[in-house]
Formats: structure tokens, C-alpha cells, sequence
């Protein structure tokens, strides 16, 4: 299993969930943590709808600052214990 971690602002636009895509089949990983994403919870849902093969936990920006996201293939079996604005605790099995 490999994670991936990125700095990847402005999730919700269209080109860049491609480009999240590629990179996911590209480095061929499983899980991959999102910073600074500015995705927010009326975003999020169509985020989810695109990347159809894969789930994800998502923690909303405040204004102008952060979100989180935690976004992994279907196949990977995954419990969230918590989350908060500057934090996502899972536990992979």
C-alpha cells in the first residue's frame, strides 16, 4: 500500500480532479492526503461523484483557510476515529 501526501489547492475545479487521477493511477497508490484543498461541504459531493472508484473523508475550510481531505480506493478498508479543522485520524486495515 502506498500514501500519498500533497499540498493540492482548489480541489473542487473540474481539470484538477483529473489531474488528481492521473497522479492516483500514475503512482499507483491507494491513499493520498490532501492539505489546503478549499473544498467546501456543497463541493465535496461532486468531488465524490467524480472520483467514483474511490471514498474519502473531508474536513471544510474555514474562509479562506485550509481543509483537509483523505481520500482512498474503495478496495482499502478504512475507519475514521476522528476529525477536526486542522486534523483527520483514521485507522487503515
Amino acid at each position: 500500500m502506498s500514501l500519498l501526501c500533497l499540498n493540492f489547492q482548489a480541489l473542487g475545479k473540474a481539470q484538477v480532479v483529473t489531474s488528481l487521477r492521473c497522479i492516483f493511477e500514475g503512482c499507483k497508490t491507494s491513499m493520498a492526503f490532501l492539505s489546503k484543498t478549499k473544498v467546501t461541504s456543497s463541493e465535496r459531493g461532486d468531488l465524490v461523484n467524480k472520483l467514483d472508484d474511490y471514498d474519502g473523508v473531508f474536513v471544510d475550510c474555514r474562509g479562506h483557510s485550509g481543509s483537509l481531505a483523505m481520500i482512498w480506493r474503495k478496495a482499502v478498508v478504512v475507519n475514521l476515529l476522528s476529525r477536526a479543522f486542522n486534523h483527520i485520524n483514521i485507522l487503515v486495515r
